[in-house]
């Protein structure tokens, strides 16, 4: 079937016929996530620059709810989508040093759909752990192509983990992964699957193909916006190669379709006039669409409250497995909503978290009602009636003191209940699995002392800079799953022409050393659009094998110094390998 003729089908199949015998059964799932794209970043939400056809054809044939709320920024959000579970109570309460990893005692989703006879697939960016078991590998995904950080540094042509190992893919990442995903459910299609695709589009760095990007400059938008449209319109089309082979291989009727969005926009633009952006507590920041579309289910506006936490029990019971996870569920299942059915739906408070403070006894959080939201950015607690005045713009607060009181308690009950047994020290990086031979300790995992310093603002993809004091130091919590002898490696540059100094590995007494030559510096260019966050850039590696060390099993620390300073001295990361 040509191409065009397939998208134009799945742009105009209103609704679906009902499940084939055997998805009634066991449907397909496919789950698709971007990264920080806002509610107004939608032809179907009101956006008249930004044009999505394929997304606005599957909001007229899907159930829209049009109060879905996540978290305000990324690794939370994607652990309550994968758990049920509020994230704090699965570890993850922040996006870098180890807060974005989830426990590996969670139950997944695609631990759930796997275990009960699903191919599961993940492709794209996963950020809830950087090392196996926290991998989506070790998640209950069978097969991963993507990224484990919080944002990639380039677009074009990426550098991507394909389970264990790296690879490099041609083209841009978008279509990458869409090139991917397709492959893989192509080669599953005889059986039940859940494909999840997790776009890291249209996050910064802000690139964009040329198609896209000289269209939204031609419209008059600056140089950023022009990069996020023409982003969000490329996922658009890649959104719809995948509907429209799902046509092609007859699997439409047999496969259930999410779409939603990780938080609100990065940047000032078009928010369908909701207050805020990503990490604020306002409804920008944590209002994004939710589109779900199943076979034989009617299209409709859903106004119900709901929140991530709620799709796994939602396709659980969809795909008719028993919700049965290691730790209780907040999420609920949201099928009765899907037939219109809200008699006897309770009324709910959502609660939202942003980063949590060091103490983790209190942070800056919002309780969501059917009518009032309680906001918290910090100075003290807001008041607004959204039905009203959904932009939030007057603050009851004065006038409706008890409200904001009972709410405001409400939040405080939940966050103590939520965040008992987290606590903010870092989990030790996994070392000596088969699944993963060679373990990458990344410079965001390392504890720094005597001068160190990140080369960014944002840890995540940076370098440690600044040996150049005889105290610099940094060290990493490790946990060899087994005793035995490994090998220690870093990427590093070095630009200094003098001689060389050695650095030391060192483990409860033992140690490793090896000179480190001279590296020349060469920063990657970027093919950025617009002025860049400082933490989107990246530099060419060396490679340098330090030596083995013996280490027992458990949790130790090791450290790495140079026995002379050097400022020239940069480190990606540190890797360990089992050797026997």
């Amino acid at each position: 079937m040509p191409r065009p003729f397939c998208i134009l089908l799945c742009l105009f199949v209103a609704t679906l016929p009902p499940l084939s015998a055997r998805a009634a059964t066991k449907p397909n799932v496919l789950v698709i996530l971007t990264d920080d794209q806002g509610y107004g970043d939608f032809g179907f939400t009101g956006n008249s620059q930004l044009q999505t056809p394929v997304l606005d054809a599957l909001a007229k044939q899907s159930a829209r709810f049009e109060r879905f709320y996540v978290t305000p920024f990324c690794s939370p959000t994607r652990a309550a989508l994968l758990t049920g579970r509020y994230p704090l109570r699965t570890s993850v309460h922040g996006v870098a040093r180890g807060e974005e990893t989830m426990r590996t005692e969670e139950t997944t989703l695609a631990e759930l759909l796997r275990d009960a006879g699903w191919r599961t697939g993940l492709f794209g960016k996963w950020h809830n752990g950087e090392n196996f078991p926290y991998t989506p590998n070790g998640q209950g995904f069978e097969e991963a192509l993507g990224f484990n950080l919080g944002h990639w540094n380039n677009y074009f042509d990426p550098r991507l983990r394909h389970n264990a190992e790296w690879v490099t893919k041609p083209g841009w990442i978008s279509d990458v992964l869409t090139d991917e995903a397709l492959a893989w459910i192509e080669k599953n299609r005889a059986q039940p699957w859940f494909c999840w695709l997790a776009y890291n589009a249209p996050h910064s760095p802000f690139q964009c193909p040329d198609k896209e990007f000289a269209k939204y400059k031609a419209m008059g938008l600056d140089d950023t916006a022009a990069a996020v449209y023409g982003m969000c319109e490329n996922l658009d089309t890649n959104i719809g190669r995948i509907l429209a082979r799902l046509d092609e291989w007859k699997l439409a009727q047999d496969t259930i379709v999410v779409f939603l969005t990780d938080n609100g926009p990065a940047t000032v633009r078009y928010t369908a006039g909701l207050r805020g952006k990503k990490g604020t507590l306002y409804e920008g920041g944590s209002r994004t669409p939710l589109l779900l579309r199943v076979p034989g289910k009617a299209p409709r506006a859903v106004p119900t409250l709901a929140h991530a936490i709620d799709l796994l029990p939602t396709l659980a019971e969809l795909c008719g497995v028993e919700a049965k996870t290691a730790f209780p569920l907040d999420g609920r299942s949201l099928v009765p909503l899907l037939d219109g059915k809200t008699d006897g739906w309770p009324e709910r408070e959502i609660f939202i978290q942003n980063f949590a403070r060091s103490d983790l006894k209190r942070t800056q959080g919002a309780v969501i009602t059917p009518r009032f939201t309680a906001v918290n950015p910090g100075p003290g607690w807001e008041l607004y009636d959204l039905p009203s005045d959904p932009g939030q713009a007057k603050n009851l607060a004065a006038q409706e003191p008890a409200t904001t009181a009972a709410l405001a308690a409400k939040f405080e009950k939940w966050w103590s209940e939520t965040s008992q047994g987290v606590t903010r020290d870092r989990p030790p990086v996994p070392v000596g699995y088969a699944a993963e031979p060679i373990a990458e300790a990344s410079a965001a995992q390392a504890d720094l002392t005597g001068g160190l310093a990140y080369s960014a603002r944002a840890p995540n993809n940076a370098w440690i800079t600044g040996w150049a004091e005889a105290a610099a130091r940094a060290e990493w919590k490790i946990e060899p799953a087994q005793a035995g002898s490994y090998e220690v490696a870093i990427a590093y540059t070095r630009a200094s022409g003098e001689p060389a100094p050695k650095l030391l590995a060192e483990v409860s007494g033992r140690s490793a050393q090896a000179a480190v030559p001279h590296a020349e510096a060469r920063e990657i260019p970027q093919p950025n659009r617009a002025e860049q966050p400082a933490e989107a850039r990246d530099m060419i590696w060396q490679t340098l094998t330090i030596g083995r060390l013996d280490l027992s099993a458990g949790e130790q620390t090791l450290s790495l110094r140079l026995n002379a300073p050097d400022a020239s001295f940069a480190l990606k990361h540190l890797s360990l390998r089992l050797i026997k």
